[in-house]
């Protein structure tokens, strides 16, 4: 099992709660295609067009930051925790 959190007002756009149980997937993008039966509009929003993470995004699969890659090449195993969380800038 895969355990996706994610910032709850998107948990609540899509009927989920902020910690959610996939299946096992090989990489991020097929997670969240198999969630996306579940909360549609999941995916399109943490992930552009082309696959890749939303810029204003920070993904960290197992406390390593993955922004701005490809979600097809962000690879998950048995028990990954993948945290969304959106970036935090300022100055």
């Amino acid at each position: 099992m895969i355990r996706l959190v994610i910032p709850e007002e998107l948990a609540r756009a899509v009927g989920a709660t902020p910690s959610i149980r996939a299946a096992d997937a090989q990489n991020l993008f097929d997670c969240l295609g198999t969630l996306e039966n579940r909360y549609p509009g999941l995916r399109r929003r943490l992930l552009e067009v082309d696959g890749f993470v939303r810029q204003h995004l920070n993904v960290f699969v197992n406390d390593r930051l993955e922004r701005g890659r490809d979600a097809r090449t962000i690879a998950l195993c048995d028990g990954a925790e993948v945290w969304i969380m959106r970036a935090v800038s300022g100055g």
